[in-house]
């Protein structure tokens, strides 16, 4: 599954510092998803995550990472965190949660008129880049 889109666009300033990585778009991000999801965003390390607070969504433990590439190059990356637990117990991943989180999030970035050169993909287990598209569930 495509759970990764990386776009061009001049909506946001490349950041100034490193703690301001993803933080425009983050906070964008927010407020165009759906109300329902609860989506909150919280700064990391390498970017910003957004959270959500939906007891539906929050407890599927998916986050979504939002950070700057170069130039007016920008990223967004949809994740499940497994716990220790999950991976003992052998609890499924959350696939119904994430497709319609990542739905959501195409639905954004297409239909935002300032946003071009999408590209969806996912990563193998070695972190290389497959499965490209314009849209996260096309062909």
């Amino acid at each position: 599954m495509r759970d990764q889109v990386r776009f061009t666009t001049s909506l946001f300033q490349p950041p100034l510092e490193q703690s301001e990585n993803g933080a425009a778009l983050a906070n964008w991000l927010c407020a165009k998803l759906p109300a329902s999801f609860e989506a909150a965003c919280m700064e990391e390390d390498w970017g910003y995550l957004i959270e959500f607070a939906s007891p539906r969504l929050s407890a599927s433990k998916i986050i979504v990472g939002c950070s700057h590439v170069e130039e007016q190059q920008w990223s967004i990356a949809i994740m499940h965190e497994r716990s220790f637990f999950d991976k003992i117990l052998k609890r499924p991943v959350p696939v119904a949660e994430l497709r319609e989180i990542i739905a959501a999030i195409d639905e954004v970035v297409a239909e935002e008129a300032a946003i071009s050169e999408i590209e969806w993909f996912e990563n193998d287990e070695k972190l290389q880049e497959r499965n490209h598209g314009v849209r996260a569930f096309e062909g």
